[in-house]
Parts: C-alpha cells; structure tokens; sequence
C-alpha cells in the first residue's frame, strides 16, 4: 500500500530548484528520472532526497506538485518540503533581480521566514513582508 502524498508548491524553475537544494544540508537534486517511492514507481519527474527521508520526493515542474511518501511524517519530515519550497521561492527572486542587476539582499529571520531586499536603482524594495502559505515569505514578481 503507497502513502504517497501529492502536495501543492509552486516549484516550477529548475535552476531554482537545484539551488534550494543546496540550501539544505544533506538535500540532493537527482535529475529527471523514475523515482520509487514505497510501494509507487513516477516516472519522468524529478528525483530529490532530503535529509532523513526513507524515499525520495519527486517533482513535477509542470504541475509544480511533490509527491513524497513520509508515512505521515514517519519516514520523513514534511516540514522540508516547506524549506525547499521557500528556498525555490527566493532562488527564483535572487536569479531574476541579478538578470535585471538589482542589487540582493537576503535575511533570514527568526521565525525561518526570509526577508528580501532588492535595491533598484537608488532606493529599496523590500520583498516578502508576511509569510506565504508555504511557510517562507511572499515574493512579487519583479
């Protein structure tokens, strides 16, 4: 029997995707490959493990959906899940205002949210201000 859980993100870009990755100790990005999960081979998607995880996730950039099977948080964190997404959500912001040379700023808060600061032209804009759903902070399109 699968335990496999589809949740909803926004993780859409790839080179965001590889960089929150690496904002998480022991998070790995794998490729677009067959992911088996428990008793559930998704083929196609994309391969990540996060630390402590008895499986690895799989992603699909289309739909921006993750699929895991943490066994109702036995066999993995879910709160990880969260970080990665966050951490695709400002490597989305970080990448686009440094192709439009904005200056970049990043803070990360007490709470685990991140406050992004972008300096366009002589002044700042302040991204982020509340948290996202996704437990991370809110980012306007630039």
């Amino acid at each position: 029997m699968s335990h496999t859980v589809k949740r909803e993100s926004a993780i859409h870009n790839l080179e965001a995707l590889k960089r929150a990755c690496d904002r998480i100790p022991g998070a790995k990005y794998h490729g677009k490959q067959t992911v088996q999960q428990y008793s559930k081979e998704i083929k196609g998607q994309h391969k990540v493990t996060l630390p402590g995880y008895n499986y690895p996730i799989a992603i699909d950039l289309e739909s921006g959906t993750i699929s895991a099977d943490t066994y109702n948080g036995r066999w993995g964190n879910p709160d990880l899940q969260d970080q990665l997404s966050q951490g695709h959500g400002v490597e989305c912001a970080k990448m686009e205002a440094e192709e439009k040379g904005y200056k970049y700023e990043e803070l990360t808060l007490d709470d685990g949210s991140v406050k992004c600061t972008l300096t366009v032209g002589g002044g700042q804009t302040t991204l982020g201000e509340g948290p996202s759903p996704m437990g991370g902070s809110s980012a306007p399109t630039l």
